[in-house]
């Protein structure tokens, strides 16, 4: 179906003359956009229907090609041409279509909207997505005459839709009013038709339907049920009867497991739910089915079977419908493998709790567990190193500096005890091996795979028998390597092929045995003397604490497992080498052989007294209940804080999870001493988080109102807002990089914005500007053009540097730096927002650039920049930031969070003068250049300080209702 799009959108855009005669209706002056095209072209309108990705279109304050296309990723992506998709579509859909920075123009009411003819709409159709073009609103009334009006009732007759229902819901005469009245409303508006069709959950399910803006319901009757979508769930399709009953006196809970197999974190997941239901009405959800399925059934009241593959958004709302139902207090999640689950239940404020059982490193995607850290109310990990694991990853992907406060450190309960299985006193690995019963035997286990270095096993085996050896000891005849666990085959050329020529080469054939899997290993850990936990990296392996519990002694490398943690805390009989290092391990087994063969009892004992299940359990308990008051704390704010409702910005606070509520999420993050956006314009919210993070036990409304006072006063904040000022006089030098010349049309229409302003521009292009480029470039300033070609080197500041340098620091007196950004490796059109974010801010109009220059009549005022939401700080330029402050003997600062984000600014020349006692070639960085961690990104950082250093103030602006 994409092909036949594509091909019919490549089709129509060689006939631009379909569509001539509805663009020379519209608004746009054509002889004006004749003169950003190049000398040649003769036909304007047929130019842009064909290059308007290389020409864009721009009407100030009323449509912005480039911005359309930027807004709106469906008519990107169908290649339907901007204009002509706003004028027969976008317009009556009320889509932005030019950036909120520029002033809206007051068109003369008795200006008529370009007529719009049913060939025009039909052709556009065919280069539209289906899921637009046939869902679209067409430019028509909602008479009862109209085809869409005909259309949709005809669809509806055909259905099993309740008209009698409908008509009452909505409020009309007869069955065609009802159809006129449903067409009229808003996708927000659209009543639930119960058994049929639910419009929320159609959009949750298809984001494309969502992003197109059609209605739903007109979408799924006249197209989306022939293709197979869903238009309604029954939830009944999803829940299972449980084994329990419901008890309306308790409070309920959902126990999650990623799968039901009869692996380690879903048998603890299983476990926990059946000890929880003394206390719960417990409901038990998967995400996928396995062995202990029908355990899980029948432990809890229900069973959910979550549609995860759904997605997030239809996940979220069939969640929802069950809250309805059941009145979930809180969740609680096994492994962060349940991460659909975990956003879904956050982004509809109900608390969570999630133990996570794996390691950051093998976690994929890279990313995952940060977001499994952040999206949950408490964290539980079996041990110090996994939380470290976690951590790093959390510190590396999203730049937290504080420690969060809502992650805890709990070994995980001994299953044996849970599941009271007795050892079989009648099997002996001794025995099964056909072993002396004065073998010292070394046993491993774990089915055989790399993670389980069942390699690494058997070289400090091989190392343990040589050196005593070596030593002249007879005991190293008497070693026996046992693993324990299947996978050790024949026909495995992965792993088994290479240990089996392993065994063979160093000479330990005689002593290792693969058992394969025993169907009792706490009776084989009877037998054993020794459990090498070899895996390189294993949380908190049940197989371990089987081993603690028979009172082996144990091996560890450290930092590859919880047990290594657990066992060095409680000082029980173990020895432990550095990761990996085989050897080592093997010396520290024999140096310590006497005293660890020995069964003492210390390592049972620590099992008994610390790994209680049931006392695992009961702290599980103690985090759902914190979890909980957690939640109603943020509940209060939003309702009761009067300096909250006053302060907090949704618009400018752009994140949250899926489509949830802003609000929560901030307060959310806040209540685990997280920060990743200002709540509002010129917040030092995350300087303020920073130095003091809040912590359990404070009154967190108090610390909210504390929070919200919290600004940068040191960089106050200006907000454009078209108010009248005295307009600045000054010599103004722009200074140009471009890379990007497919950019540079973009920048000369923000460029004009500086009429009435004495100004010369300094471009620095690495590629050859052609003539019409040349033209652009002069047109848009009142002054002088100084161009300079240049090497790709250095990015934009290097060359800002060199053409301040050389011709700005003694004839002008302000100077602004802007550059062709475009970060093309980041996704979705990130980096078209921020660089119309910067610029929209900085010379979005005439009027707002006259604001934003106004400051430097302020002889004070040194530096100007565009206020930005994300919470940043200095990073991994720390090194960097030392190296280019050292030459002008300035220290490093504690921290660096206020700073012109994307290096676009205006400047006073006087305030960096500094910028002269910089070595000519401090920037002049090779390509390529890494994305962070150098003296190109240590310079935004460190230019409010340079200002400031110099005696000059700085002030930051902003456009109410603008994000990137």
């Amino acid at each position: 179906m994409k092909l036949l799009i594509r091909k019919a959108a490549k089709k129509i855009r060689s006939n631009p003359k379909d569509f001539r005669s509805l663009l020379e209706s519209s608004r746009v002056d054509w002889k004006q956009y004749a003169n950003t095209t190049p000398s040649t072209v003769k036909d304007p309108i047929g130019f842009f229907l064909e290059n308007y990705d290389q020409y864009p279109l721009k009407v100030t304050g009323w449509f912005d090609s480039d911005y359309y296309l930027s807004e709106h990723r469906d008519v990107r992506q169908d290649g339907a041409n901007p204009l002509v998709h706003f004028l027969l579509y976008g317009e009556k859909e009320g889509r932005r279509a030019f950036s909120p920075t520029e002033q809206p123009i007051n068109f003369n009411q008795e200006i008529q909207h370009p007529k719009v003819n049913e060939d025009d709409a039909c052709r556009l159709r065919v280069i539209s997505k289906d899921v637009v073009s046939l869902g679209k609103k067409l430019v028509e009334s909602t008479s009862r005459d109209t085809p869409r009006h005909t259309s949709l009732r005809k669809a509806l007759d055909s259905s099993p839709v309740d008209w009698s229902a409908l008509i009452q819901i909505m409020g009309a005469k007869d069955r065609d009013d009802a159809v006129s009245k449903f067409i009229a409303l808003s996708n927000d508006d659209l009543p639930v038709l119960d058994g049929f069709f639910d419009p929320k959950l159609y959009l949750e399910f298809y984001p494309d339907i969502r992003a197109a803006g059609v209605n739903p319901l007109e979408h799924y009757l006249l197209h989306g049920k022939s293709e197979g979508r869903a238009g309604w769930v029954n939830i009944e399709e999803f829940i299972i009867e449980g084994g329990a009953c419901w008890n309306p006196n308790l409070k309920t809970v959902v126990v999650v497991t990623h799968d039901a197999t009869s692996t380690g974190a879903p048998v603890v997941s299983l476990e926990v739910a059946k000890k929880l239901a003394k206390s719960y009405n417990i409901i038990t959800a998967s995400l996928q089915g396995g062995a202990l399925y029908d355990r899980f059934v029948e432990c809890g009241v229900s069973h959910f079977n979550a549609p995860a593959h759904y997605g997030l958004g239809a996940l979220r709302h069939i969640l929802e419908r069950l809250v309805s139902i059941w009145g979930i207090d809180c969740v609680l999640l096994s492994s962060v493998e349940s991460l659909p689950f975990i956003e879904a239940a956050s982004s509809i404020g109900i608390p969570t709790v999630t133990l996570i059982h794996e390691y950051s490193e093998y976690t994929r995607p890279v990313g995952k567990m940060s977001r499994a850290i952040i999206a949950s109310d408490i964290v539980v990990y079996p041990s110090g190193s996994l939380k470290k694991s976690g951590l790093a990853e959390l510190y590396d992907k999203t730049g937290a500096r504080n420690e969060p406060n809502h992650i805890y450190v709990q070994p995980q309960g001994y299953l044996g005890f849970a599941e009271k299985i007795s050892v079989d006193s009648g099997w002996s690995l001794l025995k099964k091996l056909s072993l002396e019963d004065d073998s010292i035997i070394i046993a491993g286990a774990g089915h055989v795979q790399p993670r389980k270095g069942v390699d690494w096993f058997l070289q400090t085996c091989y190392y343990m028998k040589k050196i005593l050896h070596k030593q002249g000891d007879p005991r190293a005849n008497k070693l026996q390597f046992v693993w324990l666990g299947g996978g050790y085959e024949e026909d495995d050329v992965h792993v088994s092929v290479w240990l089996r020529t392993y065994i063979k080469q160093s000479g330990i054939e005689k002593q290792c045995h693969f058992p394969g899997a025993v169907h009792d290993v706490r009776a084989a850990l009877m037998d054993a003397d020794i459990f090498l936990l070899s895996s390189r990296l294993d949380p908190f392996p049940n197989v371990a604490v089987d081993a603690l519990n028979a009172d082996c002694a144990l091996a560890v490398f450290k930092g590859a497992s919880g047990i290594s943690d657990f066992v060095k805390e409680h000082d029980g009989r173990f020895v432990e080498a550095p990761y990996g290092d085989c050897y080592s391990l093997a010396e520290s087994l024999v140096a310590g052989l006497d005293y660890l063969i020995v069964r003492d009892g210390i390592n049972h004992d620590i099992c008994v007294r610390h790994l209680s299940f049931d006392h695992y359990v009961s702290e599980i308990d103690s985090y759902l209940r914190l979890a909980s008051r957690q939640k109603e704390e943020i509940e209060h704010v939003i309702e009761c804080s009067q300096a909250f409702k006053e302060r907090f910005d949704p618009d400018f606070y752009r994140l949250s999870i899926g489509e949830g509520d802003r609000r929560r999420h901030f307060l959310t993050l806040l209540y685990k001493g997280l920060i990743y956006s200002k709540p509002f314009a010129g917040s030092d919210a995350k300087g303020a988080v920073e130095s003091r993070p809040y912590k359990h036990g404070e009154s967190f409304f108090n610390y909210v109102e504390w929070l919200m006072l919290q600004e940068d006063f040191s960089m106050p904040l200006s907000i454009l807002n078209g108010a009248e000022c005295e307009p600045y006089e000054g010599r103004v030098a722009i200074q140009f990089h471009v890379f990007y010349n497919d950019l540079i049309l973009e920048y000369c229409k923000y460029f004009e914005t500086l009429v009435g302003h004495d100004v010369d521009l300094f471009v620095s292009h690495v590629n050859d500007l052609g003539e019409h480029e040349l033209s652009m470039l002069q047109d848009c300033v009142s002054g002088r053009l100084v161009t300079d070609k240049v090497e790709n080197i250095g990015r934009d500041v290097h060359h800002f540097h060199q053409q301040f340098i050389e011709h700005i620091q003694d004839h002008y007196d302000v100077v602004g730096h802007f550059h062709t950004k475009k970060s093309t490796d980041s996704a979705d059109g990130i980096g078209d927002r921020w660089r119309r974010y910067l610029l929209g801010n900085l010379l979005g109009s005439p009027q707002a650039t006259r604001e934003v220059l106004a400051n430097f009549n302020d002889q004070a005022v040194g530096l100007v920049f565009s206020e930005d939401a994300h919470c940043i700080d200095e990073a991994d330029n720390g090194e960097a930031i030392e190296t280019l402050l050292e030459p002008l003997g300035y220290s490093r600062r504690p921290y660096y969070h206020t700073f012109p984000v994307g290096t676009m600014f205006w400047a006073r020349v006087q305030a960096l003068s500094d910028l002269s006692r910089l070595d000519s070639e401090t920037f002049k960085l090779t390509e390529p250049v890494p994305y962070d961690g150098t003296v190109l990104h240590a310079f935004e950082r460190v230019l409010p300080q340079l200002i400031q250093e110099t005696g000059f103030k700085i002030r930051r602006v902003y456009t109410q209702r603008t994000f990137w």
